[in-house]
């Protein structure tokens, strides 16, 4: 596995546009190479931001096919559904086809939803890229401190999360040992209150985040400032 690379930015429009220009590119080559670009999303106020500047840049929507690194157990038009906030920002405004838009049936019930999404990842070998966002304990996706979070082998690629230290208790998350399975893993992280997860990021301490690299490349972007 390769190393991890740290990117510190001044201002919030600087993180945004290099996440912009990182997802064109990588879209561009794997379309270009394959056909088709399977990229995994994250939840979170930052990434908003980047999926609703994703709406201006010129590409083939059709050959995009969207996964999501998690999923709160809420219902789907819920404000705090990961699905419905990229739906927002993105989905609605561009053309995608909904078969390319692979949600977490969390309204299923959380044991079917992980066993669904479970055969329908099964369809993909490697991710081309993944964002991930970063808590201040050092969780990623729904990977928690003193949680299971699938490292060892045999790890399921979908886990169920009960009694999440954040609400909602339940949730569903993509394992370490599935989103390992991954070309590009782009961390996203900003403001001044994340700054010691960032330590400890770099100090390759024992948190979730450390335990997930990228086959090619692993970068973390890191702004100070707060998203507005």
């Amino acid at each position: 596995m390769n190393g991890k690379n740290i990117i510190k930015f001044s201002a919030q429009k600087d993180l945004l546009n290099y996440a912009i220009n990182r997802l064109e590119k990588t879209s561009y080559e794997a379309i270009k190479l394959k056909g088709i670009y399977n990229v995994v999303l994250s939840g979170g106020a930052t990434p908003k931001f980047i999926y609703s500047e994703l709406t201006n840049i010129s590409t083939d929507w059709d050959k995009w096919c969207f996964w999501f690194g998690d999923e709160r157990c809420f219902d789907m038009e819920h404000n705090d559904s990961n699905h419905n906030m990229v739906k927002k920002a993105l989905f609605q405004h561009v053309p995608i086809p909904s078969c390319n838009i692979r949600r977490i049936k969390v309204e299923l019930g959380i044991e079917r939803a992980v066993k669904e999404y479970g055969k329908d990842i099964e369809s993909v070998d490697i991710f081309d890229q993944v964002l991930l966002g970063l808590g201040e304990d050092g969780h990623t996706a729904s990977l928690f401190p003193e949680h299971d979070i699938g490292v060892d082998e045999k790890a399921d690629d979908v886990l169920a999360v009960y009694n999440s230290p954040k609400p909602p208790n339940e949730r569903v998350s993509l394992s370490v040992k599935r989103l390992n399975r991954s070309r590009e893993i782009i961390f996203i992280c900003t403001g001044k209150n994340k700054k010691k997860a960032i330590e400890k990021f770099k100090n390759n301490s024992d948190i979730p985040a450390n335990k997930i690299k990228g086959l090619e490349r692993t970068t973390l972007l890191y702004c100070p400032e707060n998203i507005i």
